[in-house]
């Protein structure tokens, strides 16, 4: 929605998107292909709950594939994590898989089973964790293959895997019964779910609209209708969108400040508004034609493609920030 003056080269919000998805070579000298298939012992794993035991099983319908898988028994704590892996090295920004086999006997049927996520690490401490798709608790007692693709946290180091207990409640009862068995972590160069937004052929209607813009939510027919509209139906709503807009177009944008917790990372929250800020400058832009909503949107657009990081740690990319800055962009673009 903004007009045909000359686009900003190397800070554009094409630029920034295509940064955004780009992929990363995988250094296979820094980061290799990690199985656990517990054959030999529970290959570095071990308890950390005083209620949780772990061991080597082999018992037949116990082990998924080979000889052997790591048995998780005991009662489950309040808190805190279950059993974790030996410590691996793990490089930042790269991308990576966690697979694993999870067979649940217990907790009974429909109650929530402990969870395997990723930890990221520093020499100073943690910076968060990556969950594993949840085990369904509808079907206890069968193995199931549980996948994770993510981005290694700027400032990743190293890594471990820890098993957590389940559910969103501070306080879990029972017992747990489980086994896992080979757990793989590995480099990836690109997160496959990029895939499934690739379109072979563009649609008729899609190509129908080639070479126009704006083109998502407006045509220029609609516009001019909108133009008319508010002068007479529509004046209540605009008089609105107006109003907020000028208050928006007093401002400037907003400097950049990491908001570091003492752990580490931050959703960097104060993105938010930023990204909401856009629709509202464009639309005024479109109907009134008034250059001070397409200025002070330009100049808000490009120091939120200045800032280092839109969310932090875990965060950094992958949400609210991120989501907001980009739906408003793709809404004023």
């Amino acid at each position: 929605m903004i007009d045909n003056s000359p686009k900003p080269r190397c800070t554009s919000i094409i630029g920034i998107l295509a940064i955004l998805c780009s992929t990363l070579a995988v250094d296979t000298a820094s980061a290799q292909r990690q199985p656990w298939e517990f054959e030999s012992g529970t290959d570095g794993w071990r308890a950390i709950s005083r209620t949780i035991a772990l061991q080597q099983a082999g018992e037949t319908g116990k082990v998924k594939s080979g000889r052997a898988s790591l048995s998780i028994t005991g009662s489950l704590p309040g808190r805190g994590l279950l059993a974790e892996s030996g410590i691996l090295s793990m490089t930042e920004i790269r991308h990576y898989r966690l697979s694993a086999w999870v067979r649940v006997d217990r907790p009974a049927f429909g109650a929530p089973a402990p969870r395997l996520e990723c930890e990221f690490l520093t020499a100073e401490g943690s910076l968060g964790r990556e969950p594993v798709e949840g085990f369904n608790p509808g079907n206890p007692g069968s193995w199931q293959q549980i996948i994770a693709e993510f981005r290694a946290p700027r400032g990743t180091e190293r890594c471990r895997l820890v098993l957590v207990p389940g559910g969103k409640g501070s306080v879990e009862t029972g017992t747990v019964e489980m086994y896992l068995d080979d757990i793989v972590l590995e480099p990836i160069p690109r997160l496959t779910v990029e895939g499934k937004y690739t379109l072979d052929a563009i649609p008729p209607a899609l190509a129908a609209s080639r070479g126009t813009h704006p083109r998502l939510y407006l045509t220029r027919d609609r516009i001019s209708r909108l133009r008319n509209a508010i002068k007479t139906t529509h004046a209540p709503m605009w008089e609105e969108v107006r109003a907020q807009a000028d208050k928006i177009a007093e401002g400037k944008p907003a400097e950049y400040r990491p908001d570091e917790t003492e752990h580490g990372h931050d959703e960097q929250l104060w993105q938010r508004s930023i990204g909401e800020y856009f629709p509202l400058l464009a639309a005024a832009y479109v109907l009134s034609g008034d250059r001070k909503y397409l200025d002070n949107a330009r100049d808000r657009a490009l120091a939120a493609c200045a800032y280092p990081t839109w969310g932090t740690g875990v965060f950094e990319g992958t949400d609210l920030a991120a989501g907001h800055l980009l739906f408003g962009m793709a809404v004023l673009y």
